[in-house]
């Protein structure tokens, strides 16, 4: 688990619970794996109209102008690559905005937005989102939310707080279930029961720490206080955070709409309530649907359930513009610690403009575009001026073009820099924008620029509703017009091609928004190593203010509500207040199958052959290719370097290709090609596995002879002599890594319990765990000198010429069937220029070193309890038992249960009485994880896991 350790608040720890090598197999009681399957709830669904499965078609007939029960339609938008056509309507009594995108997609998608603009940085729109979710007037259970998730067959389901809007959204391929989930989400929204208790237990609240003893100290708990803890000990937040301050110094981005720690416990439930009724009403709403559900059955549950209650009012929510500086701003800002990386080499430096208001759509595409030519690719000038000319390590979060605000921005600058080059980045920065300005863009690097923004505009992927949703919202809110989000029309595209190829244009625009720009801040942050102590002293200074004043009265009257909350907690639920679905009437028993050819390519000496998959899909002419490569066995030396290898190999040159050039060809030609490293563990012998490259790509049919060349070099003819380019990667990967430790701190915990129980795991934890991590930085140190990068180019090379074999691969590749046809010949010819070497399989049972071998991060190990030092205010906890393979019949069981412990048992345990902002079980192959996330605890969680097996008996 990582966090910190309870004995000393000055100290932090990752700590991970190891299960013994002898501990037993974690098996479902067989009760409770028969029950699994027919655990169906009593209760009828609420109402919801019959739809005829020949009305869903995804079409719609309404034009503008047309009225609809309440509403009318404002304006009508086809986008025909995407098959979608989006209708604006307005509820004509309450002023509602409503965005439909019909689409023959059975995945419909269901949002309702509001503008939620704090005013102070209490997280008064995030405890709403989470105290609106945990009941509702028709649906008076303590977590609707949650609870909701074992009576559904959603695809997705989750609510979102931004800096200025927050939404409640989900998806759903059954009509019954939409509409159930419709209900649901409807009254939690508009009428939440927003009790004080449930404020208490999601927001903050002072209680014993000891909830067994009354008596005992008095601490401030909370599942959003504990989760902003854990948020903004992340050094990437605290440096958006602080940011954002400057540059927005008179609007409500100023705040941290997620809350403070050291501010959360100020607001009160009644400014809750409040907040509640001014931005939780129709006329500051925004609802999205998305799919082939018939639209006017979904606007009648909506206008009969709320819209019908409630008479416009002004809801005061528009954001004015920012007061524009007349001169640039410089500060300082400080940030904690990141672990894992040298402490006098985690300086940052930025420069971020304000720029055009998000309603001008044509401005945010140039400005989108523009952005990304300077920023983005190893061909960029910024990261030729800032990364490769050993400024800083890697850009600083949030680089580039930022467009979820009224008023966009734009951030350029380095961190993994030292104190001495924070003067040279700022002039580095303002050096580059004058050379775009003066120069131009390279019309070859606008083509490939344009090329993304077409296959982005075709590319066919999972949840499209979902991504609609996170597109649209941002803008709309502001005013923006919902279709100049969506699509992108030919018109559009000719006019960026013009005008980012004029060089006057260029230059004008590069004036008027950056050199001629006084609204500008000079960020430098730099890592305090007492930023954690100083966290902690704050708390207690919080707590000694909000104790001191209590009177008799005031502590009688904590104990009374913690009594209150407990019994809340430990209350059964009467579940069949909520809908569900019937499994015998509502549930297809049929699954929806795609058809599929599976063949074979024949390699030109006849040796071997690659085993094909051909999948028929409506792709919209992108063509979606994927492989996958045996390793062979290798020396243990080259292989803990294979997963840098598949991070670098792409961003190196290839063939006659320097990198630039090839980071040019990858985006001219292709959405990218992803390389990684996986591990397939036997479905059957939990001892045996396999080690393999996973790489992809997606073009254009047009474009599919390139995409196969490009890949052909990648695999074939990989190029780490670019010494210098290589040591830069190397400490971006090496710098990246820890960053990922605040948000996936539970991942990394679980990775590590998992690695004491198989060499299948072991290599897991040492190719992306903590001890991979470690092994980056010894990489970082050893790569210093010249002669340390030759030998890392030399062990790349190395694996570069072992992995590629012909009779080692598989490939798999997705289009419709004409496109198909004609990828055929390429793939042939892909296959037929691999070389046939025979491949020695690699060996499960080769000896993996041990994580105690492999880790030297600063931490205590206790038999089977291991303890990781990270700054932070929270802990990330992990304890791991042996599970079974994934072909054994308990597996599917074991998933299922899994989720039930996490939703009837962990989640009440540990996040609504424990505080910390989430926990569950997971499971997979040969092994059993619980983990708990943002967790004020350690010693009681253990326990907590330690103790299911009593809580199913």
């Amino acid at each position: 688990m990582l966090g910190r350790l309870q004995s000393q608040l000055s100290t932090f720890a990752a700590i991970g619970r190891h299960s013994l090598q002898a501990a037993p197999r974690f098996s479902p009681p067989r009760s409770l794996a028969r029950e699994v399957h027919s655990s169906v709830l009593s209760r009828a669904s609420c109402p919801a109209p019959e739809i005829d499965p020949a009305a869903r078609t995804g079409q719609i007939s309404l034009r503008e102008g047309d009225k609809i029960l309440g509403y009318v339609v404002t304006k009508r938008t086809e986008f025909p690559l995407q098959h979608i056509t989006a209708l604006e309507l307005e509820h004509l009594n309450t002023g509602a905005k409503h965005l439909h995108l019909a689409a023959p997609d059975p995945d419909n998608a269901f949002s309702v937005s509001f503008k939620t603009v704090p005013q102070d940085s209490t997280g008064v729109a995030h405890i709403l989102e989470h105290t609106a979710l945990c009941g509702s007037v028709e649906y008076p259970v303590r977590d609707p939310f949650f609870l909701m998730k074992k009576r559904s067959i959603c695809t997705y389901m989750n609510a979102w707080t931004g800096p200025d809007f927050t939404s409640y959204l989900y998806s759903s391929q059954n009509a019954r279930d939409f509409h159930n989930l419709l209900g649901v989400y409807l009254d939690a929204a508009f009428f939440p029961l927003l009790d004080r208790v449930d404020f208490l237990q999601e927001g903050h609240r002072l209680e014993a720490q000891d909830s067994s003893d009354p008596d005992s100290p008095l601490v401030l708990k909370g599942v959003v206080y504990n989760e902003m803890k854990g948020a903004m000990s992340d050094p990437n937040a605290q440096f958006s955070q602080q940011l954002f301050r400057e540059l927005y110094p008179t609007t409500t981005y100023r705040h941290n709409s997620g809350g403070e720690p050291a501010d959360i416990p100020s607001l009160t439930h009644e400014q809750l309530l409040e907040f509640h009724k001014i931005h939780y009403h129709p006329s500051n709403s925004f609802f999205l649907t998305y799919g082939d559900l018939p639209l006017e059955s979904t606007l009648s549950v909506i206008e009969d359930r709320v819209l019908n209650q409630f008479e416009a009012i002004d809801p005061h929510t528009d954001v004015p513009d920012e007061q524009r500086f007349t001169v640039p701003k410089r500060v300082r800002g400080q940030c904690p610690v990141m672990p894992g990386l040298p402490e006098d080499s985690q300086e940052r430096a930025s420069i971020s403009f304000l720029l055009n208001n998000v309603k001008d759509s044509y401005d945010s595409y140039v400005l989108s575009i523009l952005t990304s030519l300077i920023t983005r690719g190893s061909d960029s000038p910024m990261y030729k001026n800032l990364i490769e000319s050993g400024l800083g390590a890697e850009f600083v979060a949030g680089c580039g073009y930022g467009y979820h605000c009224h008023e966009t921005s734009a951030t350029f600058g380095a961190q993994g820099t030292t104190t001495d080059k924070i003067q040279r980045i700022f002039d580095a920065v303002m050096d580059t924008l004058q050379q775009v300005t003066d120069e131009g863009l390279d019309p070859e690097r606008v083509e490939a620029a344009l090329h993304q923004m077409e296959l982005d505009q075709l590319y066919v992927g999972g949840s499209t509703g979902i991504h609609c949703i996170s597109s649209v919202i941002p803008s709309w809110i502001h005013g923006t017009a919902p279709s100049s989000t969506l699509g992108i029309t030919e018109e559009l595209m000719a006019n960026l091609r013009r005008d980012l190829k004029d060089k006057s244009f260029v230059e004008s625009t590069m004036r008027k928004w950056f050199l001629n720009n006084n609204h500008r801040v000079e960020f430098h942050m730099s890592p305090d190593p007492d930023f954690a102590l100083g966290q902690a002293n704050t708390e207690q200074k919080l707590l000694q203010h909000l104790t001191s004043s209590l009177t008799d009265a005031d502590r009688a009257r904590l104990k009374e509500e913690a009594l209150l909350l407990e019994e809340r907690q430990n209350t059964p639920q009467d579940c069949d207040v909520l809908p569900r679905l019937h499994i015998e009437s509502d549930v297809a028993r049929e699954t929806q199958c795609f058809p599929f050819v599976e063949d074979t390519i024949r390699v030109s000496d006849g040796q071997a052959s690659v085993p094909l998959q051909l999948n028929e899909q409506p792709t919209n002419t992108v063509v979606h290719l994927h492989g996958l490569l045996e390793i062979p066995d290798m020396p243990a030396e080259l292989e803990q370097y294979i997963p840098l290898f598949c991070k670098l190999v792409t961003h190196m040159g290839c063939g006659a290709l320097n990198h630039k050039q090839m980071s040019h060809a990858i985006k001219l030609n292709t959405g990218g090609i992803g390389v990684s490293a996986m591990l397939t563990p036997d479905p059957v012998n939990p001892s045996r596995f396999k080690k393999r490259i996973h790489f992809s790509s997606h073009s254009l049919q047009r474009n599919v002879p390139e995409m196969m060349n490009l890949l052909r070099s990648v695999l074939q003819e990989p190029n780490f002599s670019e010494h210098k380019h290589l040591f830069t990667l190397i400490q971006m990967v090496a710098s990246e890594i820890p960053q990922s430790l605040s948000g996936s701190g539970h991942v990394y915990a679980m990775e590590h319990a998992r690695s004491a129980l198989s060499p299948y795991h072991r290599l897991s934890e040492q190719w992306s765990g903590i001890s991979h991590m470690l092994f980056m930085q010894k990489v970082s140190a050893a790569v210093q000198t010249e002669e340390g990068v030759a030998r890392v180019a030399a062990i790349l090379q190395e694996i570069g010429s072992r992995i590629v074999a012909s009779n080692a691969l598989k490939l798999s590749v997705n289009a419709e069937s004409h496109i198909l046809e004609s990828t055929l010949p390429h793939l042939r010819s892909f296959v037929s220029d691999l070389p046939y070497t025979p491949l020695v399989p690699s060996s499960s049972s080769s000896r993996v070193a041990s994580a105690a071998e492999t880790s030297t991060l600063e931490g205590v190990q206790r038999g089977d309890r291991v303890f990781f030092c990270m700054p932070g205010m929270v802990n990330y906890n992990a304890w791991a038992l042996p599970g079974v393979p994934v072909a054994h019949p308990d597996f599917v069981p074991m998933q299922v249960l899994g989720t039930l412990l996490g939703d009837n048992y962990l989640h009440s345990a540990i996040r609504e009485k424990g505080g910390a902002y989430g926990a569950g079980m997971s499971i997979s192959a040969n092994a059993v994880s619980f983990f708990s996330h943002s967790d004020p605890h350690v010693a009681s969680s253990l326990n907590t896991f330690a103790q299911t097996q009593n809580w199913l008996n």
